[in-house]
């Protein structure tokens, strides 16, 4: 619960506990999402194509535990690939919005910071 204008408001979804002051900004997760920037998102557990048993993303798993991600996905505290942005080869598992390489046919710039844009 966050307090605004002194009413109880409800964390946004997926949240399980939100900051005091703003029901929007996310602290903590239900299970199945994983925070990024305050923001709860789910947790991929598809398999992916290439039938190695492993979750979406994944190119080496030790059980249900991502070892190693494909280019495009980064590896979270929960063992689990996430997606990077569109056009991003690799991005940071802190923060899914920040690129540190881009995919072909699109390059790195500075504004937003560490965002790719196609080249055209």
């Amino acid at each position: 619960m966050a307090l605004v204008n002194n009413i109880c408001v409800t964390c946004s979804s997926n949240c399980s506990s939100c900051s005091q002051n703003n029901p929007n900004l996310c602290l903590g997760c239900q299970i199945g999402y994983f925070l990024s920037n305050g923001v709860c998102l789910v947790i991929p557990t598809s398999v992916s194509s290439n039938s190695n048993g492993c979750s979406l993303g994944c190119q080496s798993c030790n059980g249900p535990a991502c070892m190693l991600c494909y280019s495009g996905y980064t590896l979270n505290n929960a063992g689990y690939c996430i997606p990077c942005l569109p056009g991003c080869d690799t991005c940071t598992n802190n923060d899914l919005t920040i690129c540190l390489l881009c995919s072909p046919g699109y390059m790195l710039t500075n504004n937003p910071s560490h965002y790719c844009v196609s080249c055209t």
